[in-house]
């Protein structure tokens, strides 16, 4: 016996997969290439250009979406099969309105683009975010650390529970110090 190769979409017809392309037709080549979550060459961190990602993924996001869920319901894909893009940023120092923190350490966030938000988050110091932009996750970043180093370093030990001792702990050893700039 003989075997025959057969393409992933062999059972279905034209119309059906024309249907689930018909959203792509409208977006070009190089848009396609940054959020294509089924290129190797894109699924690994170095290459990602997270700044192209960040000025189309939302004019695009949705429409990707939704023929990026339609090929992996018609290919029947599982979860595990679809690598997500991911990348992350790192900060040097944070800064929320007059006040600037100086770390120890780089803080690294990990980023993803899910859906039409953004969400980042840091298992270290707890924290999980979502956004509609890159930048304005970024200042909600900011703004998340800060607010959690007032709180925490100002509670003493004993009132914390031990997840939220090791979160000040976690908090406190990014810390190098903190500065007040003049709002003048």
């Amino acid at each position: 016996s003989s075997f025959q190769l057969l393409s992933p979409t062999n059972g279905y017809e034209s119309s059906t997969i024309q249907k689930a392309h018909q959203s792509m037709f409208s977006v070009n080549e190089s848009s396609l290439k940054v959020l294509n979550t089924r290129s190797q060459n894109l699924c690994h961190r170095e290459v990602i250009d997270i700044n192209a990602i960040s000025k189309i993924a939302p004019a695009l996001g949705s429409v990707y979406g939704y023929v990026d869920n339609s090929l992996t319901y018609f290919l029947n894909l599982s979860k595990k099969d679809v690598c997500t893009h991911s990348s992350s940023h790192i900060f040097e120092n944070i800064k929320w309105e007059n006040h600037r923190i100086q770390l120890e350490r780089p803080i690294e966030i990990n980023l993803n683009f899910a859906g039409d938000l953004w969400e980042c988050s840091n298992e270290e110091l707890d924290i999980f975010l979502v956004a509609s932009d890159i930048e304005q996750l970024k200042k909600d970043f900011e703004e998340e650390f800060f607010v959690m180093w007032d709180v925490y370093s100002k509670e003493s030990d004993d009132k914390l529970t031990e997840k939220a001792r090791q979160i000040k702990y976690n908090i406190l050893s990014f810390v190098k110090g903190v500065s007040v700039e003049d709002q003048n």
